[in-house]
């Protein structure tokens, strides 16, 4: 005789915005959350995407269908905590097996209060993101057992009445509140004690303050890595004293927005890069002043991916430079950053 085994695991389900409900169990902390859904199609980096300060206010759909495979770790995180409002993937993986796990991905959510759900048609949800855009959705796990009617009806009228992105001060949220220094480079699998580890540099060639609107460890560590010793300051800081500071640099970091993958061109070489987007929002090349010029675009849509300013050291990029844990095509825009700060000296 056959055993029949029950899923004893929490219900759980996503509400959108037009009313769609998408039922799964719980992955995460009991509760709800309310914010506006988006996906990401990385096949890695879930710790690195889930504490990454530019989801702030978003709940993220991973379509990548397995899931947690190698636990997480301290070393992966992007920043303090967990940055996205919930978390929606189609399979949790039960096993962990990986050297460097100290956890496994749903006590780690469960730790930090996040709610997330699994076994949801990811594909059939992001085919309906897909069609007609990003809209606000809850999230509602139970505590334990089944979810009632009424829990449903009123995660509907959360995500009904939740609003939009749109004018949202979300670098306020997130920047640091107090300035620090960073010199800690790259994670390597042979550092300098020959153990696994991060990078140490011992010398810096030069002097860069960063703006921290929702900045990622990794883009910290890209530019030690290649010699830069970093202040970051909070966002509001007045430009008087950053300059105070006598920088070689000075970096404005990205922060919260939607994500979209995106190959894009370098208008001069003609070289064609895979990057990782992360924005709702784009500047129209039209309006571009004089003196200022495009020096990337997207071959999705057209849209204005980078800048350049003709007669001063300023570059700009519309996405993630380093994309941790990928891809790693537009890095060389800090190899660019250093040059430039090399040339005035």
């Amino acid at each position: 005789m056959r055993s029949i085994q029950t899923d004893t695991r929490p219900q759980a389900a996503l509400v959108l915005a037009d009313g769609t409900v998408f039922r799964g169990r719980s992955l995460g902390a009991a509760g709800t959350v309310t914010a506006e859904v988006v996906f990401n199609t990385s096949m890695t980096g879930y710790q690195e995407i889930l504490t990454d300060p530019s989801y702030t206010g978003q709940i993220v759909t991973l379509t990548y269908p397995h899931i947690g495979n190698v636990g997480v770790n301290p070393s992966d995180e992007e920043s303090a905590r967990v940055a996205a409002a919930g978390l929606i993937v189609r399979c949790a993986s039960p096993v962990v097996s990986n050297f460097r796990a100290t956890d496994d991905l749903s006590s780690y959510l469960k730790k930090a209060g996040t709610v997330a759900v699994s076994d949801i048609d990811t594909r059939a949800l992001v085919r309906r993101l897909r069609t007609f855009g990003a809209q606000a959705g809850c999230l509602v796990a139970a505590k334990e057992g089944a979810l009632t009617d009424a829990d449903i009806e009123a995660a509907k009228k959360a995500a009904a009445s939740w609003g939009s992105m749109v004018g949202r001060d979300l670098a306020a949220e997130v920047s640091t509140k107090t300035t620090y220094e960073w010199k800690e480079g790259l994670w390597g699998l042979k550092a300098a004690d020959g153990e696994p580890g991060f990078n140490k540099p011992e010398t810096f060639k030069y002097k860069v303050v960063a703006y921290d609107f929702g900045i990622k460890r990794n883009i910290l560590r890209e530019m030690a890595e290649r010699g830069m010793e970093v202040t970051v300051v909070p966002a509001t800081t007045p430009v008087s004293e950053v300059l105070a500071m006598n920088p070689d640099g000075v970096f404005l970091s990205n922060g919260p927005g939607d994500p979209e993958p995106c190959p894009v061109v370098d208008l001069k070489t003609k070289r064609v890069y895979i990057t990782s987007q992360n924005h709702g929002f784009a500047v129209d090349a039209a309006t571009l002043p004089e003196g200022v010029e495009a020096s990337h675009k997207s071959l999705f849509d057209g849209s204005l991916q980078g800048l350049r300013f003709v007669d001063a050291p300023a570059i700009s990029f519309q996405g993630h430079p380093e994309a941790s844990p990928g891809p790693h095509d537009i890095a060389p825009l800090f190899d660019r950053f250093a040059e430039l700060m090399r040339s005035r000296r």
